[in-house]
């Protein structure tokens, strides 16, 4: 349930926010000047020949990319949880729950970033060509081989890792006040 859960909910939330990311990376990917500011790109889109359909490219990587991530990232944040608890024992669980917690974390993080990296690297390519998510990924491994869906990892690391294990320390330790605060509240 978990592993579904985390795949529709993260596969939702980024699919939803594809046209905010569309003008992001255009933002990122043209070359400087070409835009005022988000505004100004994101009325260029919508008065291109693409139109409308131009704030949905990357969207089949995106929807697809990040139901395998979120699955990935909240059932695989469960499975390292108890395997780390139960290898800790349970004194050393109860002691160093919150470091326990943010190794579970980083684990379940980079194995959901090494998933995600490829369709990343296929949106991008989407929104920077104005092409379909296939023909990205198509031109991507063509043009620079398959390693190439991978460039990304280590920034991607860099920035999810430390992110995610301070969201979920940090929702760990509210959690755990709320509950002493308001007992009855459950």
């Amino acid at each position: 349930k978990i592993f579904l859960a985390g795949g529709l909910c993260s596969s939702v939330a980024h699919t939803l926010l594809v046209p905010l990311d569309v003008v992001k990376t255009r933002l990122q990917t043209e070359p400087p000047g070409t835009y005022s500011g988000p505004l100004d790109c994101a009325r260029s889109l919508a008065a291109s020949e693409e139109g409308a359909a131009a704030f949905l490219q990357g969207a089949g990587a995106t929807a697809f990319g990040y139901a395998l991530a979120g699955a990935c990232a909240f059932g695989l944040l469960e499975v390292f949880s108890r395997a780390i608890n139960e290898a800790a024992g349970a004194g050393n669980s109860l002691f160093f729950s919150t470091p326990l917690l943010a190794l579970a974390s980083a684990c379940a993080t980079a194995f959901c970033a090494a998933v995600v990296c490829p369709f990343e690297a296929v949106r991008i390519g989407a929104v920077r060509n104005g092409a379909s998510s296939l023909a990205a990924v198509q031109q991507i491994v063509a043009d620079e081989g398959a390693a190439a869906l991978y460039r990304g990892l280590g920034p991607i690391l860099l920035k999810e890792v430390p992110f995610v294990v301070t969201k979920f320390v940090v929702f760990d330790r509210v959690a755990a006040l709320l509950a002493a605060a308001l007992p009855d509240a459950q």
